[in-house]
This record gives structure tokens, C-alpha cells and sequence, in this order.
């Protein structure tokens, strides 16, 4: 077996196979092609690999009994003395892809090729492994560390400046996506958090509280897209789809907007919409309810605890239908206004009672042609996104 301290003089490797060329000590010949080794590496997918020592360090390299091949021992990590370079081709080597280069692709030739080997690996036999790389050229940088298993699961630390980002991945259809700057945020915008899955996303909280708040970014969207295709199958699942849920089991449910009225700015004061936005919808049905039968504390009927429906408003209340109008009531119907009431009909105007009808005034008067016909005024307020509704996902 033959030693010698050899300089390494080129680690470019176009072939991608772990070798690299180096002046012997001693010897007035050419570069020769060192081929690497490992500690770890065990004839299958292990492999603990490191890349080639930088040109000009000295290094240990052997040549086995009988064998033509020389193999790298270790760098000393010194400088070897300033020799004039003997011409040389860049490696031809055409034998298959050595042990060293099963894990990955060398060279970094996925975006980022320079033709060096600066990437560090770690893996085992079954394909579990740690990566490291640093690969940076003209065109692109792989600059990240990852860790990954045999059937692509990787947790991902990347610098690339495309990339800038933390990726938890699956790869069945689940993942997770912190990103820092990216170069193009067209395509990954900057400072991101994005949850990826094909099945169920739940967010449990046991002892405390959940918060979603936007400081003071943009909007707040909770969208329901689904069109009932991978809805579970049975007649108990059939509507199981496109909802959009809110239940509390203990107690409130509270809708406010706290929008101020502020003076020569361009900030429509806060609203309220509720509204079914298809024109073509058939039986849209927006329907409030309770179904409490409140308590009779007095036992004259009166419900002083009953489930109550208020609508309340410091101004005005507008209500409004194209067709019909009916109120239906199990108990008395009051009505009181400290000003007039009005009340038109193109038609007939029918009043029925099954007891007594009863009109106190201080004067009535029939056909004298002085009553005031009922001037309702609607108006015609729309949301930001009018009959479209939020098109973000469409």
C-alpha cells in the first residue's frame, strides 16, 4: 500500500461522482484523480459524506496493493507549497455513479450548478438522512439543511433567496410553510405562514383562549368553497359541505364592528351584512329564531323572561319585500309611534277582527279626502364586494 501527502488541485467534478484531482508529492507526473471515501458507507443507501478538501490543502491519499485507483485518506487542512499547475483535462471518468453519489446530486446541479461538491450528508442505510448544503452559482442557490426519511417527509431550513423559508412536508398532501423574504413574492409572498392539507385541520385549545386578530395588515376571510364532491357519502352527510359554522354550547355569540365615525376621512362607518348574494338562488331563506318557551313568572301570559327577537336602532328601521310582507303573531300586536301613521294600499284595504273594532280620535273622518298616504323610503346600501361576494379563491 502506497501513502502519500498529494495537493489537491481541482474539485471541480462534472461527472458528479466524489472524485477530485490532485499533484503528488514527490511525483513529476500529472494531476491524478483521487476518488473519496467515507466512514459510513456501507454498500447500500447509507452514507456519511462530506465534500472534496478545497484545491490547494495537502491531503493523505493511498494507493492499495494492486490497484491502479487512489483514495482519499484525510486533509491536514494545510496549504501545500505554490507549484506551477501541469495541464490537465477536466475528469472523463465514464463509470457508473460511485457509492458516494447514491444520497443526492452532487454537484448541485438543480439550479444552483457550479460542478464543486460543497454539500455534507449524513444517511442511513434505510434512507433516513440529514443534508447540508451550500450550493451558489450565477443562476440560483441551494443554501439550506434538511432532514428526510425514505418516503419524502423532510423538515427544511432554506436560505435559497427563491426559497427563504421553513417547509414541513409530508409529501401525501399535508404541509406547512414559514416564509421569510423571498426574491419573487409574487410566487411566495414574504413573511408567510401557510397550512397546506387534503384532510382534517384541527386548532384544540383545553385551558385558555384562541385569538385570531390582523393588527393592521388587510382583512380577515373565513371561506367555504366546497361543492359537496368529497363530502362523506349517506343520507345523514348529504349537506355535510359549503357550510360555514359558528356554535357556542355555553353562551354568546357576538357579531360587532366598532368602526367610529371620523370626520373628513375616506372610512365607511362600521356595518352589518347578512345577505344570501346569488341572483339566481331559489330558495335562499335568511332566518333568525329562538326556540326558548321563556318562563310565565306572573301566570297572566305575560313572558316577562320570554326568548326575545329585538331589533333595535337609535334612528331608523327600514323593511322591505318585493312580494309579500306577512307578520303572524300568537299573542297581541302593539303598535306605537310619537308621530303619525301611515298606511297605503293599491288595493283594498281589509280590516277583520273577531271582537269588537275600536277607533278613538278626537275626530274621524270617512272619505274626507285629507289622510296622508304611507312615503316609505328603502335604501339601497351594498357591502365593499356588492353582489359578488369575496373573489379571492374564484
Amino acid at each position: 500500500m502506497i501513502i502519500r501527502l498529494a495537493e489537491v488541485r481541482e474539485s471541480f467534478d462534472p461527472q458528479r461522482e466524489g472524485n477530485f484531482l490532485a499533484k503528488l508529492q514527490g511525483v513529476a507526473d500529472g494531476d491524478v484523480s483521487v476518488k473519496l471515501t467515507s466512514q459510513y458507507l456501507q454498500g447500500g443507501n447509507a452514507v456519511s459524506k462530506f465534500p472534496p478538501p478545497t484545491p490547494g490543502i495537502l491531503c493523505l491519499v493511498t494507493q492499495p496493493e494492486g490497484c491502479g485507483d487512489w483514495y482519499y485518506i484525510s486533509s491536514t487542512g494545510m496549504k501545500g507549497p505554490d507549484n506551477e499547475k501541469t495541464s490537465t483535462d477536466p475528469l472523463t471518468d465514464s463509470n457508473p455513479l460511485s457509492d458516494n453519489s447514491r444520497h443526492s446530486d452532487r454537484g448541485g446541479a438543480l439550479g444552483a450548478a457550479t460542478g464543486k461538491d460543497t454539500g455534507i450528508a449524513i444517511q442511513n442505510d434505510l434512507g433516513v438522512g440529514l443534508e447540508l448544503k451550500q450550493d451558489r452559482s450565477k443562476k440560483g442557490q441551494n443554501i439550506l439543511a434538511r432532514i428526510y426519511t425514505p418516503q419524502e417527509k423532510e423538515v427544511r431550513v432554506d436560505d435559497s433567496s427563491d426559497i427563504d423559508a421553513i417547509v414541513l412536508d409530508t409529501k401525501r398532501g399535508s404541509s406547512l410553510r414559514l416564509t421569510g423574504h423571498p426574491s419573487d413574492p409574487t410566487k411566495s409572498p414574504e413573511r408567510m405562514l401557510k397550512v397546506d392539507t387534503m384532510g382534517p385541520q384541527k386548532y384544540l385549545n383545553h385551558e385558555s383562549q384562541t385569538d385570531i386578530v390582523v393588527m393592521d395588515g388587510r382583512e380577515l376571510n373565513v371561506l367555504n368553497y366546497s361543492t359537496g364532491k368529497n363530502a362523506p357519502a349517506g343520507e345523514n352527510f348529504k349537506n355535510q359541505f359549503g357550510n360555514v359554522n359558528l356554535q357556542s354550547k355555553y353562551n354568546d355569540i357576538n357579531i360587532f364592528s366598532t368602526q367610529p365615525y371620523i370626520e373628513d376621512r375616506d372610512v365607511t362607518d362600521g356595518r352589518v351584512f347578512i345577505e344570501c348574494l346569488h341572483s339566481s338562488g331559489y330558495e335562499q331563506v335568511i332566518q333568525i329564531q329562538t326556540h326558548g318557551e321563556g318562563i310565565d313568572e306572573n301566570n297572566d301570559g305575560s313572558f316577562v323572561n320570554a326568548c326575545v327577537i329585538r331589533v333595535l336602532s337609535s334612528n331608523k328601521i327600514e323593511i322591505q319585500s318585493t312580494t309579500n310582507l306577512d307578520v303572524s303573531c300568537g299573542g297581541t300586536i302593539n303598535m306605537k309611534a310619537d308621530g303619525d301613521i301611515n298606511i297605503t294600499a293599491g288595493g283594498d284595504l281589509n280590516l277583520s277582527a273577531g271582537g269588537n273594532t275600536n277607533a278613538d280620535s278626537t275626530q274621524i273622518h270617512l272619505n274626507s279626502g285629507e289622510s296622508t298616504p304611507a312615503t316609505p323610503f328603502i335604501g339601497d346600501t351594498e357591502s365593499f364586494y356588492g353582489r359578488a361576494g369575496i373573489t379571492t379563491y374564484k
